[in-house]
């Protein structure tokens, strides 16, 4: 073999490692990519599920009635709209999107069946909304939040002297007072904020006495 051939084949051979190399690269980069936006597909569907988890249990809590069709059944329980969006209970259904608040039960024609609507409580004789029940349970939330660091101590009973909690305004979650069924609706993600905001003692007594009818003091 002489000196050219002998050349022409390292250059030859230089070029195929220089390509490999590249392809290696690219493919390497190729599939890191894929893996990527697989990843962030995963994130984003999680993040949306919690959201819609969240959702329905604001929505229950706030004693909201659900609205789930599926084929020619017709759900009504908040209990299983939360399962309904929640992928480790059975009744996890993909065919619903999300889940939408309106004012009243009305509004649901507006809506096609692939969303789950939820309306504030309505009374059943009559079908107007609760007014008692969301009166009573503001006025719990407001006694809650205006609650001052020396009470929150005195709640928590701690030897330490710490508060159950941090003092908290309506302000700071982008609220006014006084707040509104309206604002359960439209801004039910500022209310749930404040709502989680609270410990539990606290919830639990603002839904028992919304329950009952009778005003916290």
């Amino acid at each position: 073999m002489n000196v050219k051939t002998r050349e022409f084949y390292v250059k030859v051979a230089l070029i195929s490692i220089i390509i490999i190399t590249i392809a290696s690269i690219f493919i390497e980069r190729h599939v890191e990519s894929i893996n990527a936006e697989q990843e962030e597909r995963r994130i984003e569907e999680r993040a949306l599920i919690m959201r819609l988890v969240n959702k329905a249990w604001f929505g229950e809590h706030m004693g909201f009635e659900f609205r789930i069709v599926e084929g020619d059944r017709i759900f009504t329980s908040g209990g299983l709209a939360r399962a309904y969006i929640d992928p480790r209970q059975r009744f996890y259904s993909p065919f619903h999107t999300d889940i939408i608040f309106i004012h009243t039960k009305e509004e649901y024609i507006n809506f096609t069946d692939d969303i789950i609507l939820a309306w504030p409580r309505t009374i059943e004789d009559t079908g107007e909304v609760d007014t008692d029940f969301y009166e009573v349970l503001i006025d719990g939330i407001h006694l809650m939040v205006s609650r001052t660091e020396l009470v929150l101590i005195q709640r928590g009973g701690a030897s330490d002297g710490q508060p159950i909690r941090p003092v908290i305004t309506l302000e700071e979650f982008g609220l006014s007072y006084p707040l509104t069924i309206e604002d359960l609706v439209d801004n039910w993600e500022k209310v749930s904020e404040l709502w989680w905001a609270l410990v539990d003692d606290e919830r639990s007594r603002i839904l028992q006495s919304a329950r009952t009818g009778q005003r916290l003091r």
